[in-house]
């Protein structure tokens, strides 16, 4: 359907779901609805980071009208606070700093990049405290060029079929962390790793039906990992992946099934010994 107009020579209609035709004094065009938003969001992108930056987010007093700079002027939810920072950190880093409280969110960090690597992290979710502050969707990193931190959360629920994934990232680190994995499907892992480095120190793990930690592709450097009824604790290499996927463990005491399980590229040294 299209739509003629003296008024409003720019006028349309929906023609499909991508797509809309106006008809203007040059003629009748069909206009693609994605190429529009690609145009767009590239015109109206926030201008990258000039300064380190700190959100706050507080799940009982926040709005996320609030421009969530202050304690006092909080974020209601952590998805607010991460789209309200550009996708080039042009060198700084953020920390998001959430209040004690349960957050029933999905959060992905996606897409982030400009890191200036000598500024330690991109991008902290950072939490009060790891029994206070209970993230119940999952937490995804998804193909961000600048490091991820995660600490002092409690983290349960399913997000792409795991508690915490980094896939295509830079670098993650889990610290000081509870993951719950009784949330996920039997065989999936509680927190999972592809084409990412990453760290996990002083967290437990624990309800998983498969691995607890599971490294498909990459680096995992542990250390002060425990919790209690996994089938296995930490796996590295998985079916069908030849990729290296090395895993670089200091005191592992993770209550499994099977501690360490390698697949296909699979590597796993404990306290410098080939497991």
């Amino acid at each position: 359907m299209s739509v003629k107009t003296s008024e409003l020579p720019q006028a349309a209609a929906m023609a499909d779901n991508d797509s809309f035709v106006a008809t203007t004094s040059q003629g009748t065009k069909r206009i693609s609805l994605s190429l529009l938003k690609q145009v767009f969001g590239k015109l109206f992108a926030l201008a990258p980071l000039t300064q380190n930056l700190a959100l706050y987010v507080n799940a009982a007093t926040g709005s996320d009208s609030n421009d969530g700079l202050a304690a006092e002027r909080p974020k209601k939810t952590i998805m607010a606070a991460l789209h309200a920072i550009p996708k080039n950190l042009g060198g700084y880093k953020v920390e998001i700093n959430i209040a004690a409280g349960t957050y029933p969110e999905a959060v992905t960090i996606e897409g982030f990049y400009g890191a200036n690597y000598s500024n330690n992290f991109g991008i902290s979710l950072i939490g009060a405290d790891m029994d206070t502050v209970s993230i119940t969707g999952g937490i995804a990193g998804l193909g961000c060029r600048v490091p991820l931190r995660i600490t002092d959360l409690s983290v349960s629920g399913s997000l792409s079929g795991n508690v915490v994934s980094a896939r295509q990232c830079t670098f993650l680190s889990c610290a000081s962390c509870s993951i719950d994995g009784s949330g996920i499907t039997v065989g999936s892992s509680a927190v999972y790793f592809e084409m990412s480095n990453a760290s996990i120190y002083y967290t437990t793990i624990s309800n998983t039906q498969g691995a607890a930690v599971l490294v498909t592709a990459g680096t995992l450097y542990v250390n002060d990992l425990s919790g209690n009824s996994n089938s296995i604790g930490i796996q590295a290499g998985s079916d069908g992946n030849a990729l290296p996927a090395l895993i670089v463990a200091g005191t592992v005491n993770l209550t499994a099934e099977t501690k360490y399980k390698k697949v296909r590229g699979g590597v796993v040294l404990e306290n410098g010994v080939l497991v």
